[in-house]
């Protein structure tokens, strides 16, 4: 894997500068977390993009500079 690829531990230099850390929940790309209701662990699973506050946002499941997958999120499993 190149360094300036988007992996599960870090995003690419492009995508990084452009994400809203301190003000994920107004407009822009923000990281989608999820946090452990057992662990109380907060973990990163992908980036958001919202057109406004108000906007809940669509997950996305490819950088849309480097091609990489950057939706993390872990698949439901079947309860039979």
């Amino acid at each position: 894997m190149k360094p300036w690829k988007c992996s599960k531990k870090k995003w690419c230099k492009t995508l990084a500068d452009r994400l809203q850390i301190k003000n994920a929940h107004g407009k822009g790309l923000a990281p989608f977390v999820l946090m452990s209701m057992t662990t109380g662990k907060d973990t990163v699973y992908g980036v958001v993009y919202k057109t406004d506050a108000k906007d809940d946002g669509v997950l996305l499941n490819v950088c849309p500079w480097c091609a990489e997958k950057i939706c993390f999120v872990p698949k439901k499993k079947v309860i039979k």
